[in-house]
């Protein structure tokens, strides 16, 4: 998977990959994933950059050492059994969750979820229709970790869901 400043991510199936840049700073996450798009949870599967094409922006003022969390899925609509169970993953660098440090909020359709253990979860009961999901990185005392990727909303659709 490739992210470039926290977009929705791009499959890649090939180790080259070529985009057109213009001018400025760009933060770039690759990293491995399983063939139905759940990230690989473990330090050496990604690599996090910085690069500036000419003049910097002020993406350029951001430490990649620093903790971040990059959203991963759900992107785009859903349909059929596709609908049923909706993945949700997002990418950790520099950090860990645990229930008495860094923690995600998931926040689903208004519902907030803690989330303290890094790993794919699945969203279900999703009617027909266009979904809110927003993912939030905090600290132990729930204070939001700086970043500008930091909290990120997607819209997603569901739509033609599978009967039961």
């Amino acid at each position: 998977m490739f992210l470039k400043n926290n977009e929705p991510y791009v499959a890649l199936y090939t180790p080259e990959h070529t985009q057109e840049l213009k001018e400025g700073t760009y933060i770039e996450l690759s990293f491995l994933s399983r063939s139905y798009h759940i990230s690989i949870k473990q330090p050496d599967a990604y690599v996090l950059r910085k690069i500036t094409i000419g003049k910097p922006n002020d993406l350029d003022k951001i430490d990649i050492n620093a903790p971040h969390m990059f959203y991963s899925r759900p992107k785009g609509e859903y349909t059929g059994s596709g609908a049923d169970k909706i993945v949700l993953d997002f990418y950790l660098v520099n950090s860990e969750l645990s229930p008495d440090g860094n923690k995600v909020i998931a926040t689903i359709d208004g519902t907030e979820f803690i989330i303290n253990k890094w790993a794919a979860y699945l969203i279900e009961g999703l009617d027909d229709g266009e979904h809110s999901i927003k993912l939030e990185f905090v600290d132990k005392d729930n204070n939001r970790i700086e970043s500008p990727f930091n909290p990120v909303t997607r819209t997603i659709q569901v739509a033609q869901k599978a009967k039961s």
